[in-house]
């Protein structure tokens, strides 16, 4: 909410189907949190390719991909925003795995949680 309330577009992306992506998302109640929602289907291959990303930089507008932040709790997170050119690749410690499997992934940084992300990418833009 709070990304979105300071102009910043957000796409969640997942490795599951997206029946199950939808179900998750119901059952958080993050249907309208995100300005795009995309699984595999949706854009042909998962992590650790790029398309998730690249798919979401396209489909929101997004010119340069040096302004694009991808957060991911595994190492296929981090890869595949490697692989995109994101200009922020960051991993999250509330998934499964843990600071140092992530920054040898080549995370950027990690955080404890996603909820750091918002304080970060707010005070950038």
């Amino acid at each position: 909410t709070a990304l979105r309330e300071a102009g910043i577009q957000v796409a969640l992306t997942t490795g599951f189907a997206r029946s199950t992506q939808d179900a998750i998302l119901d059952a958080l109640g993050w249907q309208r949190l995100a300005d795009l929602t995309l699984c595999p289907s949706d854009v042909g291959r998962g992590r650790p390719y790029p398309d998730l990303i690249l798919g979401a930089a396209q489909r929101l507008g997004v010119a340069d991909l040096e302004t694009v932040a991808v957060v991911g709790d595994a190492p296929a997170d981090i890869t595949a925003g490697l692989r995109a050119g994101a200009g922020l690749v960051a991993g999250v410690l509330t998934g499964a795995a843990d600071r140092q499997t992530l920054a040898h992934a080549g995370a950027d940084m990690v955080l404890g949680s996603i909820g750091e992300l918002p304080g970060l990418l707010v005070e950038a833009a």
